[in-house]
């Protein structure tokens, strides 16, 4: 029995679409692996800063007023609203 995998075609008994099938997980799961860390860092520095970061860059607006403009990349942040989100 022949299995088309793509443009392959695979005997089913050769074991090679098993083999196939584990190098299509392993690329995905470190296709994905940058976007965890960034996730994982980005929620500990809102969870550190107890939610006072800008939404645009995450840079800490800890002793900046209440309304203004990110001196990191310039974006308007409120921090009602950033501790809202």
């Amino acid at each position: 029995m022949v299995v088309y995998f793509g443009a392959l075609a695979v005997p089913r008994s050769a074991g090679v679409l098993h083999t196939w099938s584990w190098i299509i997980v392993a690329a995905l799961l470190i296709a994905t692996l940058p976007f965890g860390v960034w996730y994982y860092r980005s929620r500990a520095t809102i969870r550190r800063e107890q939610g006072r970061v800008c939404g645009n860059c995450l840079f800490p607006l800890k002793d900046l007023p209440a309304q203004g403009v990110c001196p990191e990349c310039g974006h308007r942040y409120s921090i009602e609203h950033t501790i809202a989100c």
